[in-house]
C-alpha cells in the first residue's frame, strides 16, 4: 500500500478497477494511507467476523500479561483527580481488536469517568464536534494535532490457501500484475483503489494490480481474503493467529518492511486534562507491546 490519510468515504463496488498510485504524503486508516482463528470457508458475514476479531483479541489479551510488557502494570492517575467525560473518536479495526479487550480495565482504575467511544471511519472536526481525542492509523492530515505516534505496523500481502489451489501463489510482486485477483482499498483523497508497493530495506517496486472488489473497511477487506477471494495487502496488527494457523498465509516475507502507523492526536497545545491524561497513558502503555515482533 502506500502512504495513506487517516479519513475514509464509503467504498462501492467496481468493474476490474485497476489501483491507483499512491499519494507519498505521510498515510491513514489502513490500508486508508497503508498501511482470530477462522476457516476461510464462507464470505465475510458477521459470525465469521467475530470469530476473526475474538481470536485477535485472545491474541493481544496473551500478550498484556506477558512478562516483556511491564509499563502494562504502570500506576495510574489517582482516580479521584480523573472524573467527568471523555468523548474518543476511534478507528474501526484498531476499536474492535485492539482496544475492546482492554476496555474493562480502563474503566475500573477510574470509576468516576464517563467514556464515550465514537467509532468511524473518519475523524471530521474535532473540536467542533467535541472530541476530546482521536486515534487513526496514518499521518494526520492537520499539522497543529497534537500527536503521539503508538506503533508502526507492517503491511503483508496476503491470501488464503483457498485462493492459492486456484490460482497459484505468486513467486514474486510483479506477477500480481497477471492471472491474480487483487482485493483494493479505497483512497479517500482520490476516490479511487490505492495503488500496491512493495518495501525490502530500500528497495520499493509499484505494481499495477487490478480487482472487481473495493472496500473501505479493513476487518471486511480481512474477511474477505481469509474466505479466498483474493490477495490483500493488510496490517499485520491481530493477525498473527490467522499466520499461524494457515488460514492466511504471508506470499512475501522479503518484502515486508512497509510501516503504517497509528497515532492518538487532540486538538489543544495546552496540558490536557486529568482525564485525557488518564486516557492517553493507557493506550501508550499497552501499544508498543502489541507491536513487538
Amino acid at each position: 500500500m502506500c502512504s495513506r490519510r487517516w479519513s475514509r468515504q464509503a467504498a462501492s463496488s467496481a468493474p476490474l478497477v485497476p489501483s491507483a498510485s499512491r499519494s507519498r504524503a505521510s498515510a491513514a486508516p489502513w490500508l486508508a494511507s497503508r498501511r482470530n482463528s477462522a476457516s476461510a470457508s464462507s464470505i465475510a458475514t458477521p459470525a465469521r467476523l467475530s470469530s476473526l476479531t475474538r481470536g485477535a483479541a485472545s491474541t493481544t489479551r496473551s500478550r498484556r500479561s506477558s512478562p516483556a510488557s511491564p509499563r502494562l502494570r504502570a500506576r495510574p492517575l489517582a482516580s479521584a483527580r480523573v472524573h467527568g467525560r471523555l468523548r474518543v473518536n476511534l478507528d474501526p479495526y484498531f476499536a474492535r481488536l485492539v482496544l475492546a479487550p482492554r476496555l474493562g480495565r480502563f474503566l475500573a482504575d477510574y470509576p468516576e469517568l464517563a467514556l464515550e467511544l465514537v467509532v468511524r471511519d473518519r475523524v471530521g472536526d474535532l473540536v467542533g464536534e467535541g472530541f476530546d481525542a482521536a486515534i487513526r492509523f496514518g499521518e494526520p492530515s492537520s499539522p497543529s494535532a497534537i500527536r503521539r505516534r503508538l506503533l508502526q505496523s507492517r503491511v503483508l500481502t496476503c491470501a488464503s490457501p483457498r485462493y492459492l489451489a486456484r490460482h497459484g501463489r505468486p513467486s514474486r510482486p510483479q506477477d500480481l500484475s497477471h492471472g491474480h485477483t487483487c482485493l483494493l482499498f479505497r483512497d479517500p483523497a482520490t476516490g479511487r483503489p490505492f495503488g500496491w508497493e512493495f518495501r525490502r530495506g530500500r528497495e520499493r517496486v509499484d505494481v499495477p494490480v487490478s480487482g472487481r472488489l473495493v472496500v473501505n473497511d479493513l476487518a471486511l477487506l480481512l474477511e474477505v481474503c481469509a474466505a479466498g477471494e483474493g490477495v490483500a495487502q493488510v496490517l499485520d496488527l491481530g493477525i498473527a493467529p490467522l499466520l499461524a494457523n494457515g488460514t492466511l498465509i504471508n506470499l512475501f516475507p522479503r518484502w515486508t518492511d512497509e510501516r503504517f502507523p497509528l497515532y492518538v492526536f487532540h486538538p489543544s497545545r495546552h496540558l490536557p486534562p486529568a482525564r485525557l491524561r488518564a486516557f492517553l497513558d493507557f493506550v501508550a502503555a499497552f501499544t508498543p507491546a502489541i507491536s513487538a515482533r
